[in-house]
């Protein structure tokens, strides 16, 4: 029953050691989530691809230059 136990707590540590590094990958430190931007623009492409998904949009600045 003693090494159940023992085998049982090494694979929560196991786990848990290598579940740091994705949270890492996600971190959020590039953003600043106190600050709303609002763009306008046209969507030219919207790709969903396993793990991470992501919009393009063609947006105009005070010039008009895209």
């Amino acid at each position: 029953m003693r090494t159940r136990s023992l085998g049982f707590f090494a694979m929560v540590l196991s786990i848990l050691y290598v579940s740091g590094p994705v949270l890492a990958h996600h971190g959020n430190s590039a953003y600043d989530a106190n600050k709303t931007v609002t763009v306008t623009g046209t969507v030219t492409k919207w790709q969903v691809i396993n793990p991470h998904s992501g919009i393009w949009i063609e947006v105009k600045d005070e010039r008009g230059i895209v």
